[in-house]
């Protein structure tokens, strides 16, 4: 853990086929670090193990890694794309799907790129939750379309997305956790269907169902 925090001035970084786990934090706040390929013998990747790695521009992650922690790329801020490659290992527990990572269920939205610079994101149907950090910081994105299925957003899902403007919520959610639109400085609509079970929109601001919590004020 902490291997070569803030190292600022690496720029390369060659990792051993047959390393297995990167621990907490290896690689968080190296600045310089452009490109990553793991290794196919990786099979953990640390909580913040790149977090705040700012010029890092693509990753490339084996079918081998069955573990990837809480912040692992976030705040990555020119991060573009995650590539899964196909490995001999089995089973797969990630997917990666127009540079976005999932679980391999398809189920979970794990890291969607900082760096990413499509105004609008339709996210997949079968997306049952939408992961911690998962979509924090991005500067382009302006909508988002939450599918129908999902049923929870995670701590500070979105959180600093500072173009976000309007948001869909599907009738299925019924958990938003704490800070999900934090500093969503932008956000003028939640788009919300009168029947929803759990959620109401009260002059374009998001308030749970029975009126006794402000979740986000637009």
């Amino acid at each position: 853990e902490d291997a070569f925090l803030e190292c600022f001035n690496i720029t390369t970084i060659v990792l051993p086929q047959g390393l297995k786990n990167i621990g907490n934090r290896a690689f968080k706040g190296c600045g310089g670090i452009e490109e990553i390929l793991l290794p196919e013998s990786i099979i953990s990747v640390g909580a913040e193990a790149f977090k705040h790695c700012d010029w890092l521009n693509h990753v490339d992650i084996p079918d081998s890694i069955e573990y990837i922690g809480e912040n692992a790329f976030s705040w990555c801020r020119n991060l573009e794309t995650i590539n899964c490659f196909k490995t001999a290992n089995t089973p797969k527990h990630y997917k990666s799907n127009d540079g976005i990572l999932y679980t391999n269920d398809g189920k979970t939205l794990v890291c969607y790129p900082m760096g990413k610079v499509d105004g609008s994101f339709e996210i997949p149907r079968g997306v049952k939750h939408i992961g911690p950090f998962s979509i924090v910081g991005n500067l382009w994105l302006n909508r988002i379309i939450l599918p129908e299925g999902l049923l929870t957003i995670e701590d500070s899902a979105f959180a600093e997305c500072i173009e976000l403007r309007s948001v869909t919520i599907p009738d299925t959610l019924k958990v938003i956790h704490k800070d999900a639109f934090f500093y969503c400085r932008s956000i003028i609509d939640f788009k919300i269907s009168d029947n929803h079970k759990y959620f109401k929109n009260i002059e374009d601001s998001l308030y749970t169902k029975d009126q006794t919590a402000l979740i986000c004020y637009a």
